[in-house]
């Protein structure tokens, strides 16, 4: 008789089969159907291939970890498994104990606990925190949108409950969420040595030792940041020594304290938000998202959305468009460089940039945006407006930021303006503080709140219907004593000679009708051509490019490869 071991936590099951045919029968099926399919390439063709995994399997204790919503799934394998192989099994099943969390108080904050205002847009956070805070709720799902306050409604839950709670973002979010909880006048306004910030997996287990040892109760600590790429390197560094690991997952966040588990822009490093929540066994959680709908090409991850995500814990509120959306289309000059561009698979914007560059494209491309800002940011400028501008590499932005500084400082008017990126290493603060900011999509185009923003520059295509969500979302409605009531505009721009730009375009404007004011497209007169790089930020920008340039290298004495062989 052999027995296995099927352990219930708050979001998953972890079975344990001590026998190997039972192992390999439920591996067979994992690996059938929880593996993302992932895009390659074979021979020059495009292919799908096995993705990750949406379980865990740790082959030294032959136990497997999947989503509760699986457990009859995996019953129902083993009994098949033992009439295959003809062996008896005897299924004990557990449900672990939740310990005690640390009990503390947030009684220095900065914001008004009940909203008063019936006609305000943050009324609904009355409802959306008593449900968040029901003790016995296990999970709230704060699917809202944009800019309504859902890190407002999180950190009033955290006030109700009163305990030690974990924080689970992304790691360019942490000083943004510092900023929330410690330094903002309108925030927690806790001390910084309150907050636990762990970066790097042996602060992670630091932070388990600081817990059995009691020194986290001793020191105080409220807040613990656990960056998303930390955890996902504990997580794997576990099921590869499980064996040997001290460290129990059930009991995780109970020796950390914890009674709250906050996950910030879940959509984002979603495998990693999904793996943790069935690992880890969380307490009550808050998770926040404003785009909880996968495109339609992500059929796998929407049902690992459902799983992850019930519908009956999402709370949502009716949307209230307040951006305007131009976007504009440019042409290239290059015909070759268009046919190339139009040909890349996949499109890949990174490597247009960073062409732009090696083509000396770059600066006409710079004076087409600069002529935008121009004509929509600065003509009508107010003190106190800011704009932000996307691009998707950081050589482009640097090469970007000196071109606005450069043009600032020969201004009359406007040389007083501060100038900021906000790239790794660069500082939270001055991009907040600055009327330009420059960044990439992946760094500010989410979970990122910057006042007075009135216009937003994207020069990325991008077809994701999540990340274009997030992005018009950035701009918030302003109601000024000064400026009065503004709708902020987001530009784009798109090259109508570049085919997959106007498919991009389409999708954007499909993704994006519902949640704004309006869509505009009109075709532009500006044209990109090549011109000779001749000023400082132009030779600073090709400089930035960490890439061999091949054209520098003779072919004279070199064969190549035969008509033939290029033929095959």
């Amino acid at each position: 008789m052999v027995e296995i071991q099927m352990t219930y936590t708050s979001m998953g099951v972890r079975v344990e089969v001590p026998i190997r045919q039972a192992e390999r029968a439920i591996l067979a099926w994992a690996e059938e159907n929880m593996h993302a399919p992932k895009m390659g390439k074979q021979h020059g063709r495009i292919t799908t291939e096995r993705g990750d995994a949406y379980y865990a399997h740790i082959p030294s204790l032959r136990t497997f970890i999947f989503h509760k919503v699986f457990a009859e799934k995996i019953k129902h394998i083993l009994q098949r498994a033992a009439i295959e192989y003809a062996f008896q099994y005897k299924l004990t099943e557990h449900h672990p104990e939740r310990g005690t969390p640390y009990s503390c108080t947030f009684d220095n904050y900065g914001f008004s606990m009940v909203e008063s205002d019936p006609e305000s847009r943050f009324y609904y956070q009355n409802e959306v925190v008593d449900a968040a805070s029901d003790p016995n709720r296990p999970q709230t799902i704060f699917a809202i949108q944009t800019g309504r306050g859902k890190t407002k409604s999180c950190m009033k839950s955290m006030v109700k409950r009163g305990t030690r709670t974990a924080l689970i973002h992304r790691p360019s979010y942490v000083p943004k969420w510092l900023f929330d909880v410690c330094d903002d006048e309108t925030g927690l306004r806790i001390l910084r040595d309150e907050v636990l910030v762990c970066t790097g997996v042996q602060a992670i287990y630091d932070a388990l030792e600081m817990g059995k040892s009691g020194e986290l109760d001793r020191r105080g600590i409220k807040v613990i940041i656990l960056p998303t790429v930390s955890l996902q390197r504990f997580l794997k560094e576990y099921i590869n020594t499980a064996a040997t690991n001290p460290v129990d997952l059930d009991t995780f966040y109970d020796v950390l304290g914890v009674g709250l588990v906050a996950m910030d822009e879940v959509h984002e490093h979603f495998h990693l938000v999904y793996m943790a929540g069935i690992m880890l066994n969380p307490p009550a959680s808050i998770e926040m998202s404003a785009t909880l709908k996968p495109g339609s090409s992500k059929a796998f991850i929407a049902e690992r959305y459902l799983e992850r995500f019930p519908m009956e814990y999402r709370i949502s509120i009716p949307i209230i468009p307040v951006v305007d959306v131009k976007a504009l289309y440019y042409r290239l000059d290059d015909k070759k460089f268009a046919w190339w561009a139009s040909k890349m698979t996949p499109y890949n914007h990174k490597l247009f940039e960073g062409k732009l560059i090696k083509e000396n494209l770059h600066l006409e491309y710079a004076n087409m945006i600069w002529d935008v800002v121009e004509k929509s940011f600065l003509k009508r400028y107010q003190p106190g407006q800011k704009c932000l501008l996307l691009f998707a590499t950081v050589a482009m932005c640097e090469f970007f930021t000196e071109y606005v500084k450069d043009k600032l400082s020969r201004d009359p008017v406007f040389h007083p303006l501060m100038v900021a990126k906000y790239n790794a290493g660069d500082s939270y603060d001055d991009f907040i503080q600055a009327d330009f900011s420059i960044s990439t999509p992946g760094k500010a185009g989410t979970a990122v709140d910057k006042p007075g923003l009135v216009h937003m520059y994207i020069s990325t295509p991008v077809e994701d219907q999540q990340l274009n969500e997030q992005m018009a979302g950035r701009p918030r409605k302003i109601l000024h004593n000064e400026w009065g009531e503004i709708d902020p505009t987001v530009w784009l721009f798109h090259a109508y000679n570049v085919p997959k730009h106007c498919n991009y375009l389409n999708a954007r404007q499909k993704s994006l009708k519902d949640v704004v004011l309006s869509f505009r497209i009109a075709t532009s007169p500006y044209v990109v051509r090549k011109s000779h790089a001749h000023s400082a930020a132009s030779s600073r920008a090709t400089a930035a490019l960490h890439r061999n340039d091949f054209s520098k290298f003779s072919r004279k004495h070199s064969k190549g490869v035969s008509r033939r062989r290029r033929r095959r």
